[in-house]
């Protein structure tokens, strides 16, 4: 189902066919997000100190999220499949910071990982 939620969306474009493939501009026009998931976004970022690439990495995932829920039913980015992207970069970051190096944990500086309620 995901897949040919996928091809679909992506039928005009030759090169793209998943959305891990998506530019920044294919970004913005395939995921609108809603006001309190925007806010929610905005403030993970923030908290986590994430990247531009991060914040476009997080859509991404959360639009395959969407893909693969059957039960959805808006076109725009739920606050649910949102707040699943973002718990998975919030594991990424996790699992470097248990793995870096004691320089690198202090440039980050000392806040906890964003954890969602």
């Amino acid at each position: 189902m995901a897949r040919e939620i996928q091809n679909q969306r992506f039928k005009n474009y030759d090169s793209i066919h998943n959305n891990s493939q998506m530019n920044t501009s294919m970004v913005k026009k395939f995921c609108k997000l809603e006001i309190e998931a925007e806010e929610l976004l905005i403030s993970a970022m923030k908290y986590l100190k994430l990247s531009g690439r991060a914040f476009d990495s997080i859509l991404k995932v959360r639009l395959t999220i969407s893909d693969l829920d059957t039960k959805k039913t808006k076109e725009t980015i739920s606050f649910a499949h949102l707040s699943e992207s973002i718990g998975y970069k919030s594991l990424d970051k996790e699992k470097w910071l248990a793995t870096a190096s004691a320089k690198e944990r202090k440039n980050l500086g000392s806040k906890p990982v964003f954890k969602i309620a």
